[in-house]
């Protein structure tokens, strides 16, 4: 009998199946395929983690070639890869798409050979792994950029992206074309050699706020031509472009030309200029015509000593002062076309009571004015209605030297409607108002038609008149 001590060798065997083991749960916890090929492509041996990933079941395609279970365009790339690891030792990369069940998806290759490939032993380890969900965010990124490249190349708007240390990194053909600039003159320049030089510090200024998250307004800025021209450019708030680690990367920034346009608004304000002048101007004349009839109405009054007459003279001049006072007051404000009622109705009654009242007769004035502006249309008609009350009260109010009181009330009294109110507290107004054979309450009625405003008398401790009357008065009712 003969014992041989197997120990050595039983120790070998349990680590052999131990390394197995090892290897056989190492290979189960791969998500891909594995496939033992020749260098003909006739697959001997596979490894799958589940079935359902495999295109044919391993019956269909064990001890047959690529070429008989794949089709043709898959089992080219295949094919083409065996023969690169065969020459090379070893390939990687290549994809091929196979129609599953669920859908077309894409599975990448890596083979490495074992053994000499050539020889009739020899083999070829292929590794086949679904990159499926990859190559749909591949191709999802791949249109998005598409998109953004068409948006970003096709936008009529002026786009650039600037690099967080100054460097023009890209822009679009409207830029180009704009300033007549190749792509490869602009594109990793320094963006600020294109500034105007006043406009560099506000532009890097903002561009670091922006970085910083801060907001930003929309600024204009000269940009400099290839020909050497400058163009005013009106650029929005740009959008920061941030890297995984959500640190600025870059910014996208958008303008538009905004220099004929300026030009465009420095004509207009140059015209509107000249008119203001022309406006102020004319206003002065009228002024100055006024006061040259006034003074010709003067000369006139020197000629007699009739007192009616010269009653009829000083009326005529105070009505022509009242307009002149509007004139005057269009040519020294900033508004030509609307005048400052309060502001004239201080004035008017401070000039009608220098002319009726004396040392020996007091008459106080109360006002309730609230602000408004007046185009000369209404403003005309409304100066003469109250130079008319106000000489009337002045006139006829107050006999015998009595003291009284003048007021005068301007409210609104909803939407574009103000009432105007002058009244005294003298000894009232008698007889019919509306059929008055006075020349100046005759005036007052037309002035008010005219207007299309509405007039009431309340003769309760004296005399008010109100009149209702739109701050917006129809072009229509001013004409007829």
């Amino acid at each position: 009998m003969f014992l041989h001590d197997v120990t050595k060798r039983k120790e070998a065997e349990d680590a052999l199946r131990e390394s197995e083991a090892k290897l056989t749960a190492t290979l189960d916890s791969l998500p891909d395929l594995l496939f033992e090929v020749d260098h003909w492509g006739k697959i001997y041996d596979f490894r799958s983690p589940d079935a359902s990933t495999l295109y044919v079941s391993p019956a269909d395609f064990l001890g047959k070639t690529v070429d008989e279970v794949i089709p043709p365009e898959a089992a080219r790339i295949i094919m083409d890869a065996l023969a690169q690891a065969v020459e090379k030792g070893s390939h990687h990369g290549a994809v091929y798409v196979l129609n599953m069940p669920d859908g077309p998806r894409w599975f990448e290759l890596s083979i490495a050979a074992r053994g000499d490939p050539k020889a009739p032993e020899g083999r070829l380890i292929v590794t086949s792994r679904d990159v499926t969900e990859r190559k749909k965010a591949e191709e999802a990124l791949r249109l998005s950029e598409e998109q953004y490249r068409f948006l970003f190349e096709g936008s009529t708007t002026l786009n650039l992206i600037i690099g967080v240390d100054g460097t023009l990194l890209d822009s679009n053909i409207s830029v180009l074309k704009e300033f007549g600039y190749t792509r490869e003159e602009v594109r990793g320049k320094n963006a600020m050699e294109f500034v105007v030089e006043k406009d560099r510090e506000l532009i890097v200024g903002l561009l670091e706020k922006s970085y910083r998250g801060e907001d930003t307004p929309e600024i204009d800025a000269g940009i400099i031509a290839k020909d050497g021209s400058v163009r005013t450019i009106l650029f929005s708030r740009g959008n920061v472009v941030l890297t995984d680690g959500d640190r600025p990367m870059s910014i996208v920034v958008t303008g538009i030309d905004i220099t004929e346009r300026n030009k465009s608004v420095e004509q207009i304000k140059k015209a509107l200029q000249e008119k203001e002048v022309l406006l102020k101007e004319i206003h002065h004349r009228v002024k100055n015509n006024l006061q040259i009839i006034s003074s010709l109405l003067n000369l006139e009054a020197g000629k007699t000593e009739d007192d009616r007459v010269l009653d009829i003279i000083s009326t005529s001049q105070n009505r022509i002062k009242s307009m002149a006072l509007i004139h005057e007051k269009l040519y020294q404000s900033k508004e030509f076309s609307r005048v400052d009622f309060p502001g004239y109705i201080r004035s008017l009654l401070d000039s009608l009571l220098l002319t009726y009242t004396d040392d020996s007769r007091f008459i106080d004035s109360q006002l309730d004015l609230s602000p408004l502006f007046l185009d000369i249309n209404t403003a005309i008609p409304l100066a003469l209605i109250i130079n008319e009350l106000i000489s009337n009260s002045l006139e006829h109010a107050f006999p015998d030297g009595r003291k009284g009181i003048i007021s005068i009330g301007l409210k609104p009294n909803g939407d574009d409607d103000y009432t105007l109110s002058v009244a005294d507290d003298g000894i009232g107004i008698r007889g019919n108002v509306e059929s008055t054979k006075t020349l100046g309450l005759q005036l007052v009625n037309m002035l008010t038609q005219q207007i299309g405003a509405e007039i009431e008398i309340l003769r309760k401790k004296g005399t008010e008149f109100r009149i209702t009357f739109s701050e917006k008065t129809p072009q229509a009712t001013h004409e007829a």
